[in-house]
């Protein structure tokens, strides 16, 4: 909590400092203010201490060392009269924390030349905006991470043009079923009499439901750009066996809105497919119109977050093997010692996790959710093996359970 709090004011201090010399003239390259990310979009942009996923490059650089796969995303989306953008988004992971790449291009569509008296000269203009954003993120304490995203953009008005570069930093703190997040945005140049539109978002989200089929994950956010007002963004996703993702959210602007109409609420939809995920979006903007974002997903190489650092394991014999019986407890001071067993996995105290697991197991070793919550603990250790043989004894329990059946079996080979 404390690295949490003291890395807040190393992001926010310079972020500030830097807005208070940049007064803003003028804001381009729309992209560096559009929310990134379907399913972020689909939560209102409640998203900065969640970030799970490729759109931290956007959200929250720290979000990037909390991915359980590689992923690629591809998203389209038809905005407003004839402009419309497009992502290509990637996160892979590498020895030591995860990289993310995100390349955005935008178009306006086609426009008629006017000359300084207003005559139509007959030629179109054809104005574009894109942008190429790096960002690295890693795990540096237990439930501490950390990340940046460097930036270049450029913006194309015919016969006009700017070059962008920027930065983003940010900080994820995350405890059990509680997470926060902190990230500040855009803090660079974009030459000329313009800047950037900088701005700051703290998050705070929390697992409402976490069990095996049904999982609420909520987020709260508060979003402000330097020199505008600021913006409350709440976000919910329940999701069902981890196959069916629903989507709700809600913004609202502390101040005067630009913009007439309908706006504030969000919804989308998300299904995985193994490998394969599809993520939809729907968010009004007022007189404007409403756009209906889609994102098509590839995850693979499936891991588990960027592991804390522990000791190496001894020699073990295969966890099925070490499993005895003792003094039985009842159902109620097993689910206990189980949700402190996922608290300490969480925080990444993976050795106390195993020991709790396994005692767990000496007292009912058909508690099948602990059999798949150990063999993730020795993912995270590295134990392979060990690994395998738990998700084995797990899959005899639960055998309709794809996900885990998938990675055994690309796992053995």
């Amino acid at each position: 909590m404390k690295r949490f709090f003291l890395a807040a004011a190393m992001i926010m201090i310079p972020a500030i400092s830097f807005a208070t010399v940049n007064d803003s003239a003028g804001i381009i390259f729309p992209s560096v203010n559009m929310d990134v990310g379907t399913r972020a979009e689909a939560m209102a942009g409640a998203f900065t201490a969640i970030a799970d996923d490729v759109s931290a490059v956007y959200w929250n650089p720290a979000g990037l060392a909390l991915m359980e796969n590689n992923e690629i995303d591809m998203a389209y989306d038809k905005w407003f009269m004839d402009t419309y953008y497009s992502h290509l988004m990637a996160a892979i992971g590498l020895p030591t924390g995860n990289l993310g790449v995100d390349i955005f291009y935008m178009n306006f569509g086609t426009f008629n030349r006017v000359s300084d008296s207003d005559v139509v000269t007959g030629t179109l203009a054809s104005p574009y905006s894109m942008e190429g954003s790096l960002a690295y993120g890693i795990s540096l304490a237990p439930g501490f991470s950390a990340g940046i995203t460097a930036k270049f953009m450029q913006q194309s008005m015919d016969v006009s043009s700017n070059i962008g570069v920027a930065a983003d930093i940010g900080a994820i703190y995350k405890t059990g079923i509680i997470s926060m997040g902190i990230s500040a945005q855009n803090i660079g140049t974009s030459g000329g009499p313009y800047s950037l539109p900088m701005s700051a978002m703290l998050g705070f989200a929390v697992k409402a439901m976490d069990t095996s089929l049904n999982n609420l994950l909520i987020d709260a956010d508060c979003h402000y750009i330097f020199k505008d007002v600021p913006v409350v963004c709440i976000g919910a996703e329940y999701t069902y066996s981890k196959f069916l993702s629903l989507r709700l959210g809600y913004s609202y602007r502390l101040g005067p809105n630009d913009v007439n109409g309908f706006t504030g609420p969000t919804a989308g939809a998300g299904i995985n497919l193994n490998d394969i995920g599809f993520d939809y979006a729907f968010v009004p903007y007022g007189d404007l119109g409403i756009t209906n974002s889609v994102t098509l997903k590839y995850m693979f190489g499936a891991r588990q977050p960027s592991p804390q650092p522990v000791a190496k394991a001894k020699e073990q014999p295969t966890p099925a093997a070490v499993i005895k019986k003792t003094v039985k407890k009842t159902e109620e001071e097993l689910n206990a010692m189980f949700f402190k067993g996922a608290a300490l996995e969480n925080d990444g105290k993976l050795s106390a996790a195993e020991t709790q697991y396994t005692e767990i197991l000496k007292n009912d070793p058909k508690y099948a959710e602990v059999w798949k919550r150990l063999g993730a603990v020795y993912v995270k250790m590295k134990r392979k093996a060990d690994a395998i043989s738990c998700f084995e004894t797990y899959l005899k329990l639960k055998p309709d359970d794809n996900a885990v059946k998938h990675w055994v079996d690309k796992n053995k080979q």
